[in-house]
């Protein structure tokens, strides 16, 4: 049997919960008048509740803080779910393989229907790290409104930032 830290727990009860949302999507999402149809999802659309730009957004628990700025237009609530439960999967399988080091890659991508999630890791940026990054982003999103945007990925008491993306309509 294999033994798991509280923090995979968490991590997988997140996603969990994510996959639960992104499946149960029709059911979950209330009727939104601010939404035009799909068919117009090219065309920007009225942000009506999004902090400032840019916004620095600390995730809870954790010493992280992501800037989140150039909001753009809304996107499709269960592709950013897919698009975040991806991502996140890649994370525990390279951390289950005891790959929790610096991501040595100069680009990660995950994606699902219109949605498309980069980052563009510093070499600092552990797997670890942006799997917190991935909760930040789907908090943020959950709070404010589910939009593409440019992001910053910082921990406090570092000047430089560890890691920077995109959550892109494509």
């Amino acid at each position: 049997m294999r033994i798991y830290k509280a923090t995979d727990l968490l991590v997988l009860f997140q996603l969990c919960l994510l996959s639960l949302a992104a499946s149960a999507a029709n059911i979950l999402l209330p009727f939104n008048s601010n939404l035009t149809s799909v068919s117009n999802w090219t065309l920007p659309q009225p942000l009506d509740v999004l902090p400032s730009d840019p916004f620095s957004f600390r995730v809870p628990q954790s010493s992280q803080i992501i800037t989140f700025s150039r909001y753009s237009r809304t996107l499709k609530r269960e592709d950013v779910l897919a698009c975040l439960l991806e991502a996140a999967l890649e994370v525990i399988e390279e951390v289950n393989l005891g790959h929790d080091g610096p991501i040595d890659t100069e680009e990660i991508q995950a994606g699902s229907g219109h949605s498309l999630l980069i980052l563009y890791p510093d070499p600092r940026l552990t797997w670890r790290t942006w799997g917190t990054t991935i909760s930040g982003i789907k908090n943020f999103l959950t709070d404010y409104e589910f939009v593409d945007c440019d992001f910053d990925i910082e921990l406090l008491g570092y000047r430089a930032k560890f890691g920077s993306g995109h959550l892109v309509y494509h």
